[in-house]
């Protein structure tokens, strides 16, 4: 009994010695005990495959999945309206990661007019910081607008490939990423009441685009998208009921912002 009795002191006593010496209270961390420096702890969080955005082509989770929903505002080329002409649309965009370096996405803009939607896979990969991703989708851009005092029913649809490459980089707490992107239309085609009127692009490039966007956390697990593209095409979507009797290659500019859910 008194054995016991001064085994306890003697722990009490060490106990007290350890946490005078500063070595008794061990931090997470470090096997020797030291604490994980706060700089590291951000770097390793913030650039763990646990945080996912849209364009930033870093590797998802495998089964982790997320919409973001935002806006979006084209300026109609002068050419095509006689004047600049701002187009704004709702954006609604999904990603999900089948496997550790292939995603699913899926994106539709529409304005009620006009409405454009693409899915495919992608592959990412990163170093370090740095990401890479390429990404093949296919697409369905689909038109209408009822002109009443002409009483037309006017609808156009459009069938396409969109090859792209996206690169991005992240910080401690924000993500910047750029895309690259052509889209290729197999078909497209115009009616008025419902009876073909024209033919629109076939088996051609319609456009070249870039986009410069920036990525982070915003208002607790919230996660916000701010971004800028600019587009050079023959036939903006945006804008398909105005027609293009130019045939000329216009430069698209759009403003956007989504938030992710």
């Amino acid at each position: 009994m008194s054995q016991t009795k001064y085994d306890a002191k003697a722990l009490r006593s060490d106990d007290r010695q350890s946490r005078a010496s500063g070595r008794g209270t061990r931090k997470p961390g470090c096997d020797d005990g030291s604490p994980i420096d706060s700089t590291f702890l951000r770097t390793h969080t913030s650039a763990g495959s646990e945080v996912a955005y849209f364009y930033e082509p870093f590797p998802m989770e495998t089964g982790s999945s997320f919409f973001q929903v935002g806006a979006s505002v084209s300026l109609v080329p002068y050419a095509e309206a006689e004047q600049e002409i701002p187009m704004p649309g709702l954006d609604i965009q999904y990603k999900w990661g089948i496997y550790k370096n292939v995603s699913l996405a899926g994106s539709l803009s529409t304005s009620y007019f006009s409405n454009l939607f693409h899915s495919g896979i992608q592959w990412n990969a990163n170093v370090d910081r740095f990401s890479y991703g390429f990404a093949n989708h296919v697409g369905f851009a689909y038109g209408f607008m009822k002109r009443v005092n002409l009483f037309d029913n006017v609808e156009a649809y459009g069938l396409f490939y969109m090859p792209m490459l996206r690169i991005g980089y992240r910080f401690d707490d924000f993500s910047v990423s750029s895309s690259f992107v052509i889209s290729y239309v197999f078909k497209s085609n115009s009616y008025v009441n419902g009876l073909s009127a024209s033919v629109g692009p076939q088996n051609s490039i319609n456009d070249y685009y870039c986009t410069l966007v920036v990525e982070q956390p915003f208002l607790r697990n919230l996660h916000l998208s701010v971004g800028f593209s600019l587009g050079y095409a023959r036939t903006p979507y945006q804008s398909w009921m105005l027609y293009n009797t130019t045939d000329e290659w216009l430069f698209v500019p759009e403003f956007f912002f989504a938030v992710q859910l």
